[in-house]
């Protein structure tokens, strides 16, 4: 009977570890999943805010700055530039949230995005006092944008250009070209040609006035509700869409849904395609696809996200891009040759710059340097003139990468390579936390003449590299990525491994149970039978005195 009651405890206890496994395998995992989810919400006390308000590790941006080394041969002759990659010029960026505000709710979150920038000479090739020949920007800017002025400003412009004491090619220091600026004559010009231009004090630079300076207002979804939602935009400066692109009742150019800054993206599910990412200086929301699932050295699984060849294709390859066009788009061609637009070159997507014929014919159609029809830019490029002021800046991938043929053609020395020049994000699926990312873009300026222009006469109608830059931000080997792998595989692992442990001790206590039982019930009934042989002799001993007191009275 005490035996019996030992294999009823063993019973339960193999029976308890068992449920204690079947619970950790089923029960905790939602538990511990919506832990993480509360973890990664952007409120105050959880583990991402901290890492959303303030970037955990430095941010760099390098600037790679094309040199034109036959600068005369070019203006004079019109010659193919030749280009000579300078680079980098390594600056500290520091993103700044202030005013931050959440609703009551804490799923809503408002705030004001500065930034700033500091050079790193340890990290640049040169000092950024460095001189470089580079495109004379605010003329080429200028040469296109009274194209579309009145006949007024057109004149006054183009007389002032007789004195100009550069020409189409500039020599300044990489300092003056980004963030100080440079005088110069033309920038005086810019609300005449555009009302909406702000004067930027005669000064030029392609990030003049933008140090430490407002970047923007953002209305975000902080994921307490929806995890799904987490840091996904729903205004930016006050706006539900973007107002920069042609919709003409679609406005999928201009919607803003779903895409984050880039700080965090929500966790990304087993089969997901893309994920999106706005900032100002794209105009647009760009979707990065996915491309490749991969361990890194620290044992943390991500996926990585790429920008590819379908954010820069016309809307000739690709129909949905035909939206993205400036409302404010510049007819340009149309006023040089007094030619009508036909509907489909209003609908042409982000460029001024046409392309003769489909995709089998790259080179455009001139009349004597201008061109007859408004058609497409070949696919691989992008125009940012909505919000540069109509300005002709485009973007594309750096060295042209994965663009039309036609750009590369027309200058020389550039050598693209997916390994120095793609655009990717390396994601931690579980908590959409970027790993690493190398965000590499190029910055070109289209080259028009207006007609009659004798001065710069020989200056080739051309895309023109300017300088690329890659922004870059990259966690491995600090304490962030041992947070990433705690709540990513840290907390489930050990889970699943603790509910194997219970499980295993549950079947071994019970198998272990079974077969002490077993041999308990077998060493007892061979108890049992040597107790009945050892008594049957007694039992026998009678018939044998009877059976022998007969045979001796026969």
């Amino acid at each position: 009977m005490v035996a019996a009651n030992y294999f009823i405890k063993f019973v339960i206890l193999g029976n308890v570890f068992l449920a204690l496994a079947l619970l950790m395998n089923y029960a905790l995992p939602p538990v511990i999943n919506k832990f993480i989810d509360t973890q990664i919400a952007l409120t105050p006390g959880s583990q991402s805010y901290p890492m959303w308000k303030e970037a955990p590790v430095p941010i760099y941006q390098k600037f790679y700055f094309f040199n034109v080394t036959n600068a005369q041969d070019v203006e004079q002759r019109g010659h193919k530039p030749r280009l000579e990659e300078i680079g980098p010029f390594t600056y500290r960026s520091e993103f700044n949230k202030k005013d931050i505000e959440s609703d009551d709710l804490k799923s809503i979150i408002n705030f004001k995005n500065y930034k700033q920038w500091q050079f790193e000479p340890d990290m640049s090739i040169a000092d950024h006092r460095m001189q470089l020949v580079t495109l004379n920007a605010p003329l080429a800017i200028t040469l296109t944008l009274i194209q579309s002025a009145s006949s007024a400003v057109r004149l006054l412009v183009t007389f002032s250009l007789d004195g100009l004491s550069d020409g189409f090619f500039t020599k300044r220091t990489v300092k003056q070209l980004l963030f100080e600026g440079y005088p110069d004559f033309l920038t005086t010009f810019g609300p005449l040609l555009n009302a909406e231009m702000l004067s930027q004090g005669g000064h030029f630079g392609y990030m003049n006035a933008r140090n430490n300076t407002l970047d923007g207002e953002y209305e975000i979804n902080s994921g307490v509700d929806d995890v799904s939602k987490l840091n996904t935009i729903n205004k930016v400066n006050g706006r539900e869409k973007l107002p920069y692109w042609y919709h003409h009742g679609d406005q999928h150019c201009n919607s803003i849904d779903g895409a984050t800054t880039g700080e965090m993206f929500p966790p990304v599910g087993e089969d997901q395609q893309s994920i999106k990412l706005y900032q100002p200086d794209f105009c647009r929301v760009w979707r990065l696809d996915y491309d490749s699932k991969f361990e890194m050295p620290s044992g943390l699984r991500v996926k990585r996200f790429k920008a590819t060849r379908d954010v820069f294709k016309n809307s000739t390859d690709l129909p949905e891009n035909s939206c993205f066009f400036s409302k404010k788009t510049l007819d340009l061609h149309a006023f040089q040759n007094r030619v009508p637009q036909t509907r489909a070159s209003r609908q042409s997507g982000n460029n001024n710059r046409p392309q003769q014929g489909a995709n089998n014919n790259r080179q455009p159609q001139h009349n004597h340097g201008h061109n007859r029809v408004r058609h497409e830019w070949p696919s691989g490029v992008f125009t940012l003139a909505p919000c540069k002021f109509n300005a002709p800046i485009y973007m594309s991938m750096p060295h042209f990468l994965d663009a039309d043929p036609y750009f590369s053609s027309h200058v020389n020395g550039l050598e693209p390579n997916p390994e120095k020049h793609e655009f990717f994000v390396d994601l931690e699926p579980r908590t959409g936390s970027p790993v690493t990312l190398s965000a590499r873009v190029q910055l070109n300026v289209a080259i028009s003449k207006p007609p009659g222009l004798v001065r710069f006469r020989n200056i080739p109608e051309i895309m023109f590299p300017v300088f690329w830059q890659e922004l870059s931000v990259n966690l491995t080997g600090t304490p962030v990525i041992e947070q990433l792998l705690l709540a990513s595989r840290g907390a489930i692992e050990t889970n699943e491994r603790i509910s194997y442990v219970f499980f295993l001790l549950g079947a071994a206590v019970l198998f272990t149970t079974a077969l002490f039982y077993i041999n308990w019930r077998l060493n007892d009934r061979i108890a049992d039978k040597q107790q009945q042989q050892q008594s049957s002799p007694t039992d026998s001993e009678p018939k044998s005195v009877v059976i022998s007191s007969i045979t001796h009275k026969n």
